[in-house]
This record gives structure tokens, C-alpha cells and sequence, in this order.
């Protein structure tokens, strides 16, 4: 039963006498309570006791020099709402070392990136992972827990990887050896995993299922056995050689009972015997049931079109898993429809060869960097060139775009990073960030603060408004890349000695609830517009006229979301949705304290609609 505003009050009156009385780890559970949360999120009143608490858990000091845990987990909820003014502390939370296999080979973790796992079946942002990448393997791995969710390994070497938004797809690329003798290299586009969610099985006669343990599985499908009518009324008997389940069963084979959805996702007979799986078990008194499996990945495209004549060394997806970047070509680098393997555009302009890529949120943009020690801003509908960035001393290493795609973040061989404006091309700020070349760089949302890091073994976080380095963070060897969450909370780095994680404890800009700021708009504007619809068929293969092509890379309009339907749709069982929460990426941008972002949305689409409209009837 959703609660009423009253029930909210009675909540919100007791977790304050509970801070006024002196228990403030009760009073934080009481005010960030996901019963009410969703719906009562920005009342003046919450907002007001969240300010007193948080003068009660800020600053550090040298007589209180730690954060105690119902301290961070207040801080944790506020990053979604205030701005963020400087950081206060990088706490070690995982260390994942990776020694080399063979001791004549470099190798450790060569990557990581984060995304956000789906939820529900398959729709909206979930708990942060993280996809690590060595020589030849791939590890997802959730962020806060550390546990390994899948492994792959590959006997082809591994040299670039990007994982999709939501984890579902990632892109991969591998050298091979042909039949003359020749070294060439191949981008594939798959599936990451399956995240099978179950409903309840069996006799279903318990209607709240209150009394439900759940247990960890890991194991080996051995057996399935189908039966039922309609595809959401099918049971599964899945039979499982498995590990010990720890408190329930020993090790052995056992057959448990899974349930198909009526959704979209990946569905229960998406695995196959012999897969590997991750589970959760699921037991009430006699019933017992799998809640969810995580299974194995399936191959799903190549990446066709010109045969590389480099190494593949970056790879983009599009936020909506539609389109993807890749280099490989010398100082030429293009955009492919992942769905068909079909390579779109082709850029050329630049004098050597291409280092590192990057799209907008919307695909409005494409960011190049290049050995030639310039940038290039493109536009994917035409392949035109817009703008190009020259200052850097050395070849480009890294290069991000915000997220309003005002400011672009660069950084070369040097160690110097560069801050840019992407409309006039003017250099905003440089830095001497490091000793040694920049190997990983990550701009936050709000573009206020990035993170660097570098083989002279140390991973930098700055402040871009003076310059400043807030943190410096130490590795044993080489740093290999870097990454942050989107409301700030985690930095990862992966270096030859392994994967690091750290939580980050930021000095907050408390602000009180207000209707509507203009400085929110162009990110509201951008995920409008990343939400949009393409005017192409993505599903269409490579026999395309230039009209059609650009068709492809053009949106219908803004949206608050758009279906995006792969290829042989019915064969994977999923749709595609780009579902983006505008409150809460305006809170990642420090917007959070805003109320009426959905209306100001309506409003847009509304004027936007109207003016397009009127175009057409005009005969533009």
C-alpha cells in the first residue's frame, strides 16, 4: 500500500525527535526510508531535517579525523541532491590484485569501467559494476561488495573493451594471425551476460512469500526440462551441479524450479546446458525456487567493413547501445550500426593516427584524439569535422566530452591535461598533471572535477575551477585507466598490479528546494534528446543510401523514452529501452534540488513539438 503524506509526516516527526533525543544512526534509517522515499524525496521538510543532519556529519576534524558508516550512508544519500564543493577523503574500499600468469608477460588489469546493472527485467539503472580487462580475460564484478558477478577468458589476447551503459553489451577487440602470416585485429560486439529475474514458482499458494531465504548458487546447467503453455506460464526444471550451498545444501546436483516473466529480458530458456551460472536461491518451507541467474554472454556481431590496418586500442558505445565507435584504421576512425556489424561513417582529417574516441550522451557529437596532438569534435550525421583543438605538445592519449557537451577534457603523453570550450575551441585551463603519459581520464557530470591516472603510478583527482589536485591515490605499478560512478561515490583505477576501489567523501553545497534553475537546462535538453528515436532503422543492413545513413544517425526528437528493437528481436528476447531519470541525473549534475524538472521537460517537448510542427507545415 503506497503511504500517505500523513504516514510520511508521522516518519519524518520521528526520526527527528529521534536526532533531537541523540540517536542519529536511527534518525538516518528514519529520513532516507525507501517506503516513502520516491514520493516525499524533495519536501521542504525532509530537505530541512537532511540539512541539520548533515551539519551534524560534516566536517571531519582532527578530533573526529573518520567517517563512521551511518555517516557515509547519509552523505551517500545527499550526493544525489546538493552540489558537490571539494573532496574531503578517498577511502580504500576494494584492492583486487591480478599477478600476470606468466612472469615474462606484462599483464594485470589493463582496463576497468563502470556501468550501472539493470534491474526489474532489464529496465532502468541499477547497482554500480565494473568490467575489468586483462590480457585475456574479462571480469564483471559489483562495485560495493567486490564479488565477482562473471568471468570469461579468451585465448586470443584482449586489447580494448567498452562496456554498454546498462552492462548488458560490450565490445571487445583481439588480434589474430591469418593465414599469411599476417597480424590483423577484429572488434566484436556481445552480450556480457544474461540477468535471468525469476517469479516465484511452484504451487504459489503463499501470497506475500515473507518468510523466503535466500541462499548464493554457483554452478553448471546439467539439465532443463520445459513445461507449460504460454511463455509466461512455463515452469523450467533446471537441474544444477553445484558448489556447496552454504547452510542448505552440500555440494551435488539438484533440480530447482524457475519461472518465466511476461516481459521483455532475457528469459529463462535463453541457457543452455553446460552454462555457467551465478544464482539466487530462493527457499520457503517446501517451496523453493530461482529467484534470478546470471549465464553467459552471447556472441552477437562483428564489427565489418574496412580490416584494420592498427591495433584497436579504443572503443565506444553509443548510451543507447545503438552505435559504436572504433579506430583502428591509421588516422581514420569510424561509426558502425552494432545490430548489423555495418560500419556507418568514416572520419578523415587527421595527420596521424588515432588514439582515443568518445561520443556525446545524444550522439550529437563524436570526440577524436590523435598522435597528430590534436582534437577533433565531428558530427556523426555528416562525418563533418566542427572543431579542432590545438595545443597539446605531444600525442593524445585520452579525450571526454561532459555531459551538456560544453567542455571537453583532454590529456597527452606529457602528463599535461587540457580543459577546453567545445564551441570555441579556446583552452581553458592546463595542467602538469603528472610525471609520466596520462593512461586514464574521467570528467564528472557536473564537469567540475576529473580524475587522472598515469603510468608514474598514481591515480589524480582535480578540481577544474582553480586547477587544484584535491588527491593524489598511489599504485605499485603502471596505472592502466580510470572511472568514476555518476553520483561521484566510487573511483576505480586498474593498474599491472590489479584493480583499486575507493568511496569518496565530498564537502556538500546544501541548498533549499527551489522549482526550476536555467543552469539545469542543457542537461535536461541533452537527455531529452539522447532519449529520442532515430529516424533510421538500425536493424537495416549494410545496402543503405546516403539518405537512409543519415536518417540513422538522426533523432525523430526529444522523448522521455524511445524503444530501440535489435535485430531479430524475437530470437533474443529483449528490447532495448534508454530509460534516463532526469531528477537524477540533474542530481549527478548538482541539480538535485530541484522540483519541477519534469514539468520544465514537459514544457520543452511541448514548445519543441510545437515549433517542429510548424516547420513542416511551412514546407522546411
Amino acid at each position: 500500500m503506497e503511504p500517505n503524506h500523513e504516514e510520511f509526516k508521522a516518519d519524518l516527526d520521528e526520526a527527528r525527535r529521534d536526532f533531537e533525543a541523540g540517536n542519529p544512526q536511527r534518525a538516518v534509517d528514519g529520513v532516507i526510508s525507501a517506503r516513502w522515499k520516491w514520493r516525499y524525496a524533495k519536501d521542504p521538510e525532509r530537505i530541512k531535517l537532511l540539512r541539520e543532519m548533515y551539519e551534524w556529519a560534516s566536517p571531519l576534524t582532527q578530533e573526529n579525523p573518520r567517517w563512521d558508516p551511518q555517516q557515509l550512508k547519509l552523505l551517500f544519500e545527499l550526493y544525489s541532491l546538493w552540489p558537490k564543493l571539494y573532496l574531503e577523503e578517498a577511502i580504500l574500499k576494494h584492492s583486487f590484485p591480478e599477478p600476470p600468469s606468466d612472469p615474462y608477460v606484462v599483464s594485470g588489469a589493463e582496463s576497468v569501467q563502470l556501468a550501472a546493472r539493470s534491474v526489474g527485467f532489464g529496465i532502468g539503472p541499477g547497482q554500480p559494476v565494473a568490467l575489468s580487462r586483462g590480457r585475456h580475460w574479462l571480469k564483471l564484478w559489483d562495485v560495493e561488495t567486490g564479488e565477482v558477478i562473471y568471468a570469461t577468458e579468451h585465448s586470443l589476447e584482449l586489447i580494448a573493451s567498452f562496456i554498454g551503459r546498462d552492462t548488458t553489451h560490450v565490445l571487445f577487440a583481439q588480434p589474430f594471425s591469418m593465414s599469411t602470416g599476417d597480424l590483423c585485429w577484429s572488434a566484436s560486439f556481445r552480450e556480457t551476460l544474461r540477468q535471468i529475474f525469476c517469479p516465484p514458482a511452484g504451487t504459489r499458494e503463499k501470497s506475500h512469500y515473507e518468510n523466503v531465504k535466500t541462499y548464493r548458487l554457483r554452478g553448471e546447467i546439467e539439465n532443463m526440462v520445459s513445461v507449460g503453455g504460454r511463455r509466461e506460464d512455463i515452469e523450467h526444471e533446471v537441474t544444477i551441479k553445484h558448489e556447496e550451498i552454504m547452510g542448505y545444501l552440500p555440494a551435488g546436483t539438484t533440480t530447482f524450479t524457475a519461472r518465466s516473466n511476461e516481459y521483455y529480458g532475457p528469459q529463462v530458456d535463453d541457457l543452455r546446458s553446460g552454462d555457467q551460472i551465478n544464482a539466487t536461491l530462493a527457499v520457503e518451507d517446501d517451496e523453493r525456487w530461482i529467484r534470478s541467474m546470471i549465464g553467459p554472454g552471447r556472441g552477437l556481431r562483428g564489427m565489418y567493413g574496412f580490416t584494420p590496418t592498427t591495433p584497436i586500442s579504443s572503443l565506444c558505445l553509443s548510451s543507447d547501445g545503438t552505435l559504436a565507435l572504433r579506430n583502428g584504421n591509421g588516422n581514420t576512425f569510424g561509426i558502425w550500426n552494432v545490430w548489423t556489424g555495418d560500419r556507418l561513417r568514416e572520419f578523415e582529417g587527421h595527420t596521424d593516427r588515432v588514439t582515443c574516441l568518445c561520443l556525446s550522451v545524444d550522439v550529437s557529437f563524436a570526440l577524436s584524439g590523435s598522435e597528430d596532438r590534436t582534437l577533433k569534435l565531428w558530427k556523426p550525421i555528416t562525418a563533418e569535422c566542427v572543431q579542432t583543438f590545438v595545443g597539446h605538445e605531444s600525442a593524445i592519449t585520452a579525450v571526454c566530452i561532459s555531459l551538456d557537451a560544453t567542455k571537453i577534457l583532454s590529456a597527452d603523453r606529457d602528463g599535461v591535461i587540457k580543459l577546453w570550450d567545445s564551441k570555441t575551441g579556446q583552452c581553458l585551463r592546463t595542467i602538469q598533471a603528472h610525471s609520466q603519459s596520462v593512461s586514464g581520464l574521467h570528467l564528472t557530470m557536473d564537469g567540475r572535477f576529473a580524475a587522472s591516472g598515469s603510468w608514474d603510478k598514481t591515480v589524480k583527482l582535480w578540481n577544474l575551477n582553480d586547477g587544484s589536485c584535491m588527491k593524489s591515490l598511489e599504485h605499485s605499478d603502471w596505472v592502466t585507466s580510470v572511472d568514476m560512478t555518476a553520483d561521484g561515490k566510487y573511483l576505480v583505477s586498474s593498474s599491472y598490479e590489479g584493480t583499486k576501489v575507493w568511496e569518496l567523501v565530498w564537502r556538500l553545497e546544501p541548498h533549499d528546494i527551489a522549482a526550476w534553475d536555467e543552469g539545469a537546462r542543457p542537461y535536461m535538453e541533452i537527455l531529452l534528446h539522447a532519449n529520442g528515436a532515430w529516424d533510421g532503422k538500425l536493424s537495416t543492413s549494410v545496402d543503405m543510401t546516403e539518405e537512409e545513413i543519415k536518417n540513422s544517425l538522426h533523432r525523430q526528437g526529444p522523448s522521455w523514452t524511445a524503444w530501440h528493437a535489435p535485430l531479430k528481436k524475437n530470437d533474443w528476447h529483449r528490447v532495448w529501452h534508454l530509460n534516463w531519470n532526469i531528477d537524477e541525473t540533474l542530481g549527478h549534475a548538482g541539480y538535485g534540488w530541484l522540483s519541477e524538472a519534469g514539468r520544465e521537460g514537459s514544457k520543452y517537448l511541448d514548445q519543441w513539438w510545437t515549433a517542429h510542427r510548424a516547420e513542416i507545415a511551412a514546407g522546411k
